[in-house]
């Protein structure tokens, strides 16, 4: 079963932000970070446990591999 995503509203505005910044820096380039924000979104819903737990928290960390941001999320199934 694929989890639900919900975004907090000032991650969700951050998201907007780096896509404008990217697009502006070249052409294209925010549409690849959005592709890599989507693609690891679907690798958290699909298989959450494989990634790091942050310390003693309840949260863990999912890196976008060539965009320096860093998705942190928990889930009812972790």
């Amino acid at each position: 079963m694929l989890l639900t995503v919900k975004f907090r509203p000032a991650a969700e505005s951050e998201l907007y932000y780096a896509f404008d910044w990217y697009e502006s820096e070249e052409s294209g380039l925010g549409y690849r970070f959005r592709n890599a924000v989507v693609e690891q979104i679907e690798q958290i819903r699909s298989r959450p446990r494989s990634f790091p737990v942050i310390g003693d928290s309840e949260f863990r960390k999912a890196a976008l591999g060539r965009f320096p941001f860093v998705i942190i999320f928990s889930s009812d199934d972790t």
